[in-house]
């Protein structure tokens, strides 16, 4: 029986992986991810799997964190996506293969999630949430989302960003060029508060997978308290069981060119 249900999650995982091209590798998962293969998935709902250190991403794969759990996630470009506790996100789109087509979209359910931008066009990055589209400049940003209350809280930590907001017909666009500054939008009033970033620094990043603290981690030493003041009270999926020695792996040595050089950062 067991060995019935060990093939039923690794072989649709193997479909998938021997018809679509892999945009990146998981570099490290704390306490427990999952994720659902959407890319040539023709069902209703495929099955939610756990994500570990080193697996491969797909183009339309959902990635979700419990209450206790982050990942993180460096693309064929460099770039690095850390998803916090409590978070959902979709990998709409990532290309990256020098044509005109390069880009990338990635699709905010909720949570907790730095970006830090790689090779890709800048101009070609967009992150987007159920109430704003945040467009990418080259740049080191956070972005939180609040479902209970619609609030979506970007902060420029390096860089710049623009935002276009959909609210009942109108668009509006906040631009930081200037220094770090957090923008906090909320649906259904329209509006954009602009204040001074958190001197305490990201709340997520490698030092909040045991990677030092420069250019990351800040004031998230533990993941436990990563993302604890921006995502509030918004739902979270049931923990799952600790991975052991999978998330006290340290992605060394992937064999794909990604994620070199971090180590000491």
């Amino acid at each position: 029986m067991k060995n019935l249900l060990l093939a039923c999650l690794i072989i649709p995982f193997m479909f998938i992986a021997a018809n679509a091209a892999s945009i990146g590798e998981v570099r490290k998962v704390s306490t427990w991810a999952t994720v659902k293969h959407w890319g040539d998935f023709t069902g209703t709902d495929p099955t939610k799997v756990p994500l570990f250190a080193r697996d491969d991403v797909f183009q339309h794969d959902a990635i979700t964190t419990p209450k206790s759990g982050a990942a993180w996630i460096i693309f064929n470009d460099d770039t690095e996506l850390f998803v916090s506790r409590s978070s959902e996100i979709v990998l709409s789109k990532f290309v990256y293969d020098g044509e005109n087509e390069d880009g990338a979209i990635l699709r905010i359910t909720k949570g907790v999630f730095r970006f830090i931008s790689g090779k890709l066009p800048s101009k070609s990055i967009k992150i987007t949430t159920p109430i704003a589209v945040i467009g990418i400049r080259g740049t080191d940003i956070e972005v939180s989302y609040l479902q209970s209350t619609m609030t979506m809280t970007v902060t420029n930590w390096e860089g710049n960003f623009e935002i276009t907001m959909h609210g009942d017909d109108q668009i509006m666009r906040v631009r930081s060029y200037d220094g770090c500054k957090t923008i906090e939008v909320i649906h259904g009033h329209l509006r954009a508060n602009i204040r001074p970033c958190n001197r305490g620094g990201p709340s997520i990043g490698r030092g909040s997978f045991g990677f030092g603290s420069s250019g990351g981690g800040g004031r998230a030493s533990s993941i436990g308290s990563v993302g604890s003041s921006s995502v509030g009270s918004a739902g979270s999926p049931d923990a799952g069981p600790d991975q052991g020695g999978h998330q006290n792996q340290s992605g060394k040595g992937h064999g794909k060119g990604r994620g070199k050089g971090h180590d000491n950062d």
